[in-house]
């Protein structure tokens, strides 16, 4: 495959850290660990910040899981490669298998 750029896009997406560089799950009730959400607008983000702050609210024995947490932005590149022929593949394939 070549490996000359033809295209290049970029995205940026959200995720929350806590303050040991945990992920946050998300979801209702988040937790932190390895793996984690990734929001891939801000919109949603805020969304998401809201209904977890609505919730420790309600239960005054709840700290918001996000008090010491902060919001990490990434900027994705999507970059497409020049793409040899299918026929070029087959042929490289067969060859291998003899």
């Amino acid at each position: 495959m070549s490996a000359s750029l033809v295209k290049t896009d970029t995205k940026v997406v959200y995720r929350i850290l806590n303050e040991n560089d945990e992920l946050s799950s998300g979801g209702t009730y988040p937790r932190f660990g390895q793996k984690g959400k990734t929001w891939l607008n801000f919109g949603t983000l805020r969304s998401h910040i809201t209904l977890v702050g609505k919730r420790s609210k309600r239960r005054s024995d709840l700290l918001h899981p996000y008090d010491h947490a902060r919001v990490v932005c990434y900027e994705l590149r999507e970059v497409k490669m020049d793409e040899d022929p299918i026929a070029k593949a087959l042929t490289l394939m067969r060859l291998k298998a003899l």
